[in-house]
């Protein structure tokens, strides 16, 4: 008996049970579907994730003051770099936190090596912003002028905050197009010269509007959520209003395209180390995107896992449907026996049927995983198709089921003596 005639006898068995046929089914599909479902999700997170940190950079450099323990202290003391700038400190000196000139004389240090270097103050702090009657509640976040311009902020009018801005401590803000709509009923030239009042633990502070930026769909590059508005304003102007910022204790260093970043971490170090009281810690984006996907994929593989239990389930199930089917069509098999057909024939025809109420479940479980993890993955903010690798390797693994779980009925099929199965009854 060739393949042909072997599924050609399989559809018809599967078609004079159809009842039974789909039940069977139904065990394969959720278990795919399960797997397809979640496998998609986990590659809109990844996905999520990547265009996050590319927004804000990828290889950006995220520096950090960190105290120094005694044993560093001892170590540091007769360090000597030609890009050090700091000279003996004192404990009690907040002006050995990393100042306004440091980040000035780093920039000058590392030259075109640079794109930006983005400071903010503290965090950003939900205040109460007022233009004459109207109130409403934003994020105010004290930034210079390099943050704003590596966020590729999309303006409606306007300008972003000025080198000038910040070294000259002026009140002025740089608003969301949300708040506009709120304040200015979305009248864009009023709401730009105009001005705001920022409330914030107990003082208020008049700020003139310079910039909007389009906030729709996130588009800032700041706050993506359905959160209140972000306000930014020169981050001197913001440590005055927000008495717990005593000093700059971290900034974001954008390196150039021709960097070297791993050359550019050691230097940033070097410059901070003489320092007895503290040291910087240099992290990059793209490190901290390689253990969010590796958490991600952990996940999606642990989750996927359990849902496959299902899918071993619905295996089960085949396999108890066959053994079935063996017992119900015994007299057939010896009818086919006496007629010529060998035990690998029968073997045959019972494991290639066993594959294809598989591989019809894996296909309609793929098409229904697949719509609802494209569903959710929309749903997430992140489209995404189910990944090309997640679907061969779901029909495969359903081929996989069906073999493994159909081979004990069919060996028990062939093993029949044809003789006791034309008598069965």
């Amino acid at each position: 008996m060739n393949l042909r005639e072997a599924i050609r006898l399989a559809l018809t068995s599967l078609r004079a049970n159809k009842m039974r046929s789909a039940l069977t089914l139904l065990g394969v599909v959720i278990g795919i579907a399960s797997v397809v479902a979640i496998m998609t999700l986990g590659h809109s997170l990844t996905a999520q994730s990547e265009k996050t940190f590319s927004d804000i950079g990828s290889s950006d450099l995220n520096v950090t003051l960190q105290q120094k323990s005694t044993d560093e202290d001892s170590d540091e003391e007769n360090k000597d770099d030609e890009d050090s700038m700091f000279g003996p400190a004192d404990p009690s000196n907040e002006s050995d936190r990393i100042s306004d000139d440091s980040i000035e004389q780093l920039r000058g240090r590392l030259g075109d090596s640079v794109d930006y270097i983005s400071i903010n103050a503290g965090q950003m702090w939900n205040a109460t912003v007022t233009q004459g009657r109207e109130r409403e509640q934003a994020y105010v976040q004290g930034v210079n002028a390099d943050a704003l311009n590596m966020q590729d902020m999309k303006m409606n009018g306007g300008h972003l905050l000025s080198a000038e801005d910040i070294s000259g401590h002026r009140n002025v803000a740089v608003i969301p197009s949300k708040l506009v709509d709120e304040l200015f009923n979305g009248d864009l030239n009023a709401a730009l010269g105009g001005e705001i009042s920022v409330e914030y633990q107990g003082e208020l502070q008049s700020f003139i509007i310079v910039g909007v930026y389009n906030s729709e769909n996130g588009s800032s590059g700041a706050i993506s959520f359905n959160g209140p508005p972000s306000v930014y304003i020169p981050y001197p102007v913001a440590k005055k209003m927000d008495k717990s910022v005593a000093g700059i204790t971290n900034f974001t260093v954008r390196p150039s395209d021709n960097a070297d970043v791993e050359g550019l971490k050691t230097r940033i170090t070097n410059f901070f180390d003489a320092s007895q009281d503290y040291k910087v810690k240099v992290s990059d984006n793209k490190a901290m995107l390689e253990s969010v996907n590796t958490f991600f994929t952990a996940i999606s593989a642990i989750l996927s896992t359990i849902a496959g239990i299902s899918l071993l389930v619905g295996g089960i199930g085949v396999m108890n449907i066959m053994l079935v089917s063996v017992t119900e069509r015994t007299r057939e098999i010896g009818v086919r026996m006496a007629l010529g057909a060998t035990r690998k024939d029968i073997r045959t025809q019972f494991v290639i049927e066993s594959m294809i109420v598989c591989v019809i479940g894996g296909i309609i479980g793929l098409i229904v995983g697949g719509g609802i993890g494209m569903i959710g993955s929309k749903l997430m903010g992140q489209f995404v198709l189910p990944p090309l690798g997640g679907a061969i390797f779901a029909l495969g693994f359903s081929l996989a089921i069906g073999l493994f779980f159909g081979y004990y009925p069919a060996g028990k099929a062939a093993r029949l003596n044809p003789i006791e199965a034309l008598r069965y009854e």
